[in-house]
């Protein structure tokens, strides 16, 4: 269920402004999380909250990764495999993943 109004949302927002207000590329992640799951309105700001993160700190390769993982559990595949392309210059790990990704996506189309 999407929490827009009432009491659990505002305190979801007021959760959300502290961990932008953090300014790390982990706080932006979570905070883009919380929003995403706001509902369909909420997704393009969200969007701007998972780039936010790797312009905080570029370098940070398990933020991308988390980034990746969470939008490829709601089914946004392109937008996922940006931010593992994004953090395969600085650990191959993301690569490891984005690659597994493809073959599981392949396999689940023949």
């Amino acid at each position: 269920a999407v929490l827009k109004f009432g009491p659990i949302a505002s305190e979801k927002k007021k959760m959300i402004d502290l961990l932008v207000d953090q300014n790390t590329s982990h706080g932006f992640v979570s905070a883009a999380m919380l929003t995403y799951d706001m509902g369909n309105d909420k997704v393009a700001q969200a969007m701007k909250l998972f780039e936010k993160a790797l312009i905080c700190d570029p370098s940070d390769a398990l933020a991308a990764d988390r980034s990746a993982r969470f939008l490829l559990q709601r089914n946004r595949h392109a937008d996922a495999f940006l931010f593992w392309n994004h953090g395969m210059q600085y650990d191959p790990l993301c690569a490891f993943w984005a690659a597994r990704e493809k073959d599981r996506l392949r396999q689940r189309r023949e």
